[in-house]
């Protein structure tokens, strides 16, 4: 994840933070405000800005949660994600001093370097008309 922006607009109750996540070609991405900030996500797909409308139904520490899934088969593309956060109300009942929690998951499909000797000896007995497939996945939480 790279931070593009982390600036304040207007006044200190209002934030910007524009994101870009690398990963390989399946990732999700959850995002978490503080307590007592509202945000208001949008995610650039081939150029165009798409809100994220409502978070999710669960929640976390109190918090609403969001959640994006980018999925793109074999092709691997980066994620612009924009946060504009607004403090809605006192910060006294703050849970630390980030801004938002932010979870990046990575499924790794297509990829033959975790292959051992012995795994590919072991799908090499089951039949021809059996698919098999290795996958990884790797999770990296971010405070802001």
């Amino acid at each position: 994840m790279r931070v593009l922006e982390n600036t304040i607009i207007d006044t200190p109750d209002r934030r910007r933070i524009s994101l870009e996540f690398d990963g390989p070609s399946q990732m999700s991405i959850v995002i978490s405000p503080q307590l007592n900030w509202e945000a208001n996500i949008t995610i650039d797909v081939l150029g165009e800005n798409i809100p994220i409308l409502q978070e999710g139904q669960n929640s976390w520490k109190n918090r609403k949660v969001y959640y994006i899934y980018h999925g793109r088969g074999y092709e691997k593309s980066s994620l612009k994600v924009s946060i504009e956060l607004t403090r809605i109300s006192d910060p006294s009942n703050a849970q630390g001093d980030q801004l938002v929690n932010i979870q990046q998951s990575g499924l790794f499909l297509h990829s033959s370097e975790a292959v051992t000797a012995d795994f590919a000896d072991f799908i090499s007995r089951f039949p021809s008309w059996a698919y098999s497939m290795q996958w990884g996945t790797v999770m990296k939480m971010y405070e802001l």
